[in-house]
């Protein structure tokens, strides 16, 4: 039988009572079943958020929306899911893979694309709002949707500009796509990504800094990896918490994950093993970045692996900012299995 795992987080607010609902890494494709989107907005319903966040890869490759009849689906299910709370959506870096029909030796088997028509689509959908680059406000919260770049991921692990120091984003070299493997697994470029982020920063300063105090400051950053980057860090002060996915739990089978004390798992999605930040571990009121497992924890493009799926649980989380003080020292953080 199917089963939700979900995570509840409590912390203390001195402003407000707000509830959000998370969830990350739908990875849309023919095999994520009807039944498994009804119960996901049966289940959003059911907590009665104020908000819904969602961290990026909503679909599993482009293709899977090429079709009319699969993008309908896709984009009615949303339609519904707005209608419980306003949808606070980023964009992953399956958002943008398309296979590469040209594939030769010693590349990735994936090429980007912005699908813009499908893009289109999303930001047509009423009280859903795709935080591309971009933030939402209104009167409780500031959340900013910062979207990591295609480059950002894909560059192979022997790229000496890979060792550049964050700081050092003047001549970034061009990206090389490359194959991976666990003897080489693809590394993600906090250098690159610091340039992303100073670089909007520098262009839209009123996204990241002077945020409004009283609100609820949330950054939703699909990838979590870099996060330590002290360079990133500090461009990332001001926000209350920030909320990722993509790591899919480290691919931590259940059961273990509830007493494994570590916020690693044991693959990264560029297939390096025993990854930092895969998971929750330890969050006190000054450590809040909270990191999502998937709705679909082994996606369909994985091919004949994709029935391991079947043995993990779909992730949904909450956050809850009180105003009891009872959270003031210690946030409360628990999670329970329940029944499809």
């Amino acid at each position: 039988m199917k089963l939700f795992y979900q995570t509840r987080y409590r912390f203390y607010s001195p402003h407000q009572n707000l509830k959000f609902f998370l969830f990350s890494d739908l990875h849309f494709s023919r095999k994520v079943t009807n039944q498994t989107l009804d119960a996901i907005l049966a289940k959003a319903s059911s907590q009665a958020p104020d908000y819904i966040l969602f961290t990026g890869d909503l679909v599993d490759q482009l293709a899977d929306v090429d079709a009319a009849i699969d993008r309908a689906r896709l984009l009615g299910w949303l339609e519904k899911l707005a209608t419980v709370a306003p949808v606070l959506l980023i964009l992953g870096n399956h958002d943008f893979y398309r296979r590469n029909p040209h594939r030769s030796a010693g590349q990735l088997g994936w090429i980007a694309e912005r699908n813009e028509d499908f893009l289109h689509h999303l930001s047509e959908i009423k009280n859903l709002h795709l935080l591309d680059n971009a933030a939402y406000s209104d009167h409780h919260v500031h959340v900013l949707g910062f979207t990591q770049s295609f480059d950002y991921y894909h560059l192979r692990a022997t790229d000496q500009t890979a060792q550049k120091p964050a700081t050092e984003v003047d001549a970034i070299a061009t990206p090389i796509p490359s194959s991976e493997s666990f003897q080489k697994p693809r590394h993600e470029r906090a250098d690159l990504m610091y340039a992303d982020l100073k670089n909007l920063s520098d262009t839209q300063p009123k996204l990241l800094h002077n945020l409004p105090q009283k609100k609820a400051k949330i950054a939703l950053i699909h990838s979590p990896i870099n996060l330590d980057e002290p360079s990133i860090a500090h461009l990332l002060k001001e926000f209350d918490f920030i909320i990722s996915g993509h790591m899919h739990g480290g691919l931590v089978p259940p059961g273990l994950q509830d007493f494994w004390h570590s916020d690693r798992g044991f693959v990264a999605p560029g297939k390096s093993l025993f990854p930092k930040n895969a998971r929750n571990y330890t969050i006190t009121p000054d450590n809040t970045r909270i990191v999502l497992g998937a709705i679909t924890t082994v996606q369909n493009c994985t091919g004949v692996l994709s029935f391991l799926n079947k043995a993990f649980p779909i992730n949904i989380a909450t956050l809850e900012l009180s105003k009891s003080q009872i959270y003031a020292r210690k946030p409360d953080i628990s999670s329970k299995y329940l029944e499809f």
